[in-house]
């Protein structure tokens, strides 16, 4: 989709060049397209209630769009800017994008199952089946 292409070139804006960001856009729209049909097929083992394809359209691709600052990247802002393993940068990079990936996938986790917990406590956050079925 045009919006995950645009997730997955976020993170890279500022450190890679326009081609790159055009291979890592139709990475990206592939990878969320992908896995929110994944998501929403209803034979998959990972079937979720995602109505607004909110996880492929922005876990996934924002995602690949942290990874592809460690392959595609370029000193372009700052001395301390990360180059990329494409541009002769060091592997190590992949890692530090990996583990910063799943700091913000964890924290973002954990932030959302506490606000889901509160509104529970509060109100009725899921309709009846008589009303999902209108």
């Amino acid at each position: 989709s045009l919006l995950a292409s645009l997730v997955s070139s976020t993170a890279p804006c500022a450190s890679v060049d326009p081609w790159a960001a055009g291979v890592i856009g139709l990475i990206g729209g592939t990878v969320g397209n992908t896995m929110a049909w994944l998501i929403h097929h209803r034979g998959s083992r990972i079937a979720l209630d995602d109505p607004i394809e909110a996880i492929g359209t922005h876990l996934f691709p924002g995602i690949w769009s942290c990874m592809s600052v460690s392959l595609f990247g370029r000193r372009v802002c700052s001395d301390e800017g990360m180059v990329g393993v494409f541009y002769g940068g060091p592997a190590r990079n992949i890692g530090v994008q990996l583990l910063g990936s799943v700091a913000i996938t964890a924290w973002a986790a954990v932030h959302c199952a506490v606000l889901v917990w509160g509104m529970k406590q509060l109100v009725s956050i899921r309709v009846t089946p008589e009303e999902e079925d209108l």
